[in-house]
């Protein structure tokens, strides 16, 4: 196991500009430390937000969005299994299949603050992101690829890997809190699988965390046998109450995102239908029945909902999680988000409303955005081929799209923006923008979201120590006077600490600047 982590490298200055820079921080009180603030907002923590895979954030974004960053892989995503065969050649119909091992197309995300987190399958790494402009801030290799969204709770950051192994790290700086091998580490061994190295028990769960304890299943091999693990959250310790380590030989195969209610665990199969848990005891209470499988489960009150593959093609299942009894069978579907009166559920060519307690249709939409789909406010977001859509959650009207680079798998919302993760290795930010142009906040000169004391602070090591790190001049031109230098940064000081004038517009709400200035930046498309 490797940890490596990205670090500034500062020119040396010169004595004079050196002492500048520090008798500038000592007249305003700001040694002998500073940190940088945390723009409040809604997290995204998991794969679709939550640990039920709801989809849903109460969060509203103002349309249009502008792309603000791209971040992009040296190379795509490398899915574990390939497609499926394309027709049923057995059927009389021959009917299109859906692949049903389909997690890792696309880096998911997870968003905390001003950290987006996620794992590559391709370089065995988990990254964190600066959410407002996309620089990788710290990176964690593992021995083997990690397919799935890390979980974030608390400061932590919860993830599995191939290599066998659950790790538990710090979100500010990556440092490794501790790691858990269900297998054990003289029994785990890696083997040849579909062009990789992976663990005879490979982490293909998720991790889910809840009242501090981390639940994951590590296997996929029934002949090998198949851990379903409970682990304290701060620790990583099995041993105490509600901690177990259970082993189940030649019945289970868990592959996908897992889910979570008060009592029970829940874990698809790709190749069957999901399977349950005891929370607390970790015993086998059940499978669902039917002939729907695949990766794509959520938890909707009562009811589990699970797809989208069949042998008669494309759908999602929904089941009553108690009973275990099928509820209703939604052809087509691909994905699926729930609220308490409305069900949303997308297909290839198509976007619809059904009312909740009649499944009648509310509204329908001919839409070519099939890969996923989330509700974000009031606004339903949607991958497609290419581009990003947004849908008026109670009409279906589309309100704005966008292009994108490779087909749209992730979807993600948090802290004011959109981020839309595809099969070709890029994740895009959107945020509000103004007549298709990006807005900024004068005075944000390391564009975290905030204006705060790091901001003067990036000015001075800019201006002194001969440190590149401002994306756009315009925004640390602060009393907006078309020159970038000391008084911008002490223009900042003064309004931060002694209550001095604000900064010019765009401030504090995000615009463009409509001065005349040689920063070009500040307005560029």
């Amino acid at each position: 196991m490797v940890i490596f982590q990205t670090r500034k490298n500062y020119a040396v200055p010169g004595r004079r500009q050196e002492g500048t820079l520090w008798r500038i921080l000592f007249v305003f009180g700001l040694l002998p430390a500073f940190a940088p603030g945390v723009l409040p907002a809604d997290d995204w923590p998991t794969h679709r937000r939550d640990l039920q895979r709801s989809g849903v954030s109460p969060e509203q974004l103002e349309l249009p969005l502008t792309q603000t960053w791209v971040y992009r892989s040296a190379n795509p995503p490398a899915p574990a299994w390939t497609g499926p065969a394309k027709k049923n050649y057995y059927a009389t119909n021959q009917v299109l299949l859906k692949p049903r091992l389909a997690f890792d197309r696309a880096f998911h995300v997870a968003v905390a603050g001003n950290g987006l987190y996620f794992g590559s399958s391709v370089d065995d790494t988990v990254y964190r992101l600066n959410t407002a402009n996309g620089r990788q801030q710290w990176a964690f290799t593992t021995d083997g690829p990690v397919r799935f969204a890390p979980t974030l709770e608390g400061e932590n950051v919860y993830f599995g890997s191939e290599d066998g192994t659950v790790y538990c790290l710090g979100q500010d700086n990556g440092a490794l809190r501790w790691s858990y091998t269900a297998s054990g580490s003289e029994q785990n061994r890696l083997v040849p699988s579909n062009g990789r190295y992976v663990s005879v028990w490979p982490v293909r769960s998720g991790v889910l965390v809840n009242g501090g304890v981390a639940y994951f299943s590590a296997g996929i091999f029934p002949g090998e046998g198949v851990y379903v693990c409970a682990v304290d959250a701060l620790t990583g310790s099995d041993r105490g109450a509600n901690h177990w380590r259970r082993l189940r030989r030649n019945d289970v195969s868990l592959q996908g995102y897992a889910l979570l209610s008060g009592s029970n665990l829940y874990f698809p199969a790709g190749r069957s239908s999901p399977y349950i848990f005891s929370r607390s005891s970790g015993s086998l209470q059940g499978r669902f029945g039917g002939d729907v499988m695949g990766t794509f489960a959520l938890l909707a009150g009562n009811s589990l909902i699970n797809g989208p593959s069949s042998r008669e093609g494309a759908s999602l299942e929904e089941f009553n999680a108690s009973s275990r009894d099928s509820i209703a069978v939604f052809e087509g579907g691909n994905s699926m988000v729930v609220t308490s009166t409305v069900s949303y559920l997308l297909a290839d060519d198509y976007l619809t409303a059904l009312n909740r307690g009649t499944r009648r249709v509310i509204w329908r939409r001919e839409v070519s955005y099939p890969y996923e789909l989330i509700r974000s406010g009031a606004t339903l977001f949607a991958g497609g081929r290419d581009e990003v859509a947004a849908f008026d959650s109670s009409t279906g009207e589309t309100l704005w799209t966008a292009p994108v680079e490779g087909r749209a798998y992730g979807l993600a919302v948090a802290g004011g923006r959109l981020f839309v993760s595809t099969d070709k290795g890029t994740i895009h930010s959107f945020s509000a923008g103004i007549e298709g142009r990006p807005a900024f906040v004068r005075g944000d000169a390391n564009r975290d979201g905030i204006v705060d004391i790091s901001d003067p602070v990036t000015l001075l090591f800019h201006l002194f120590r001969g440190a590149s790190v401002l994306d756009c001049e315009d925004h640390g031109d602060a009393d907006d006077n078309g020159r970038l230098e000391l008084t911008d940064a002490v223009f900042l000081l003064d309004f931060l600490f002694r209550r001095g004038v604000q900064p010019q517009p765009p401030y504090p709400a995000p615009g463009l600047d409509t001065s005349a200035d040689p920063f070009e930046c500040g307005d560029s498309s």
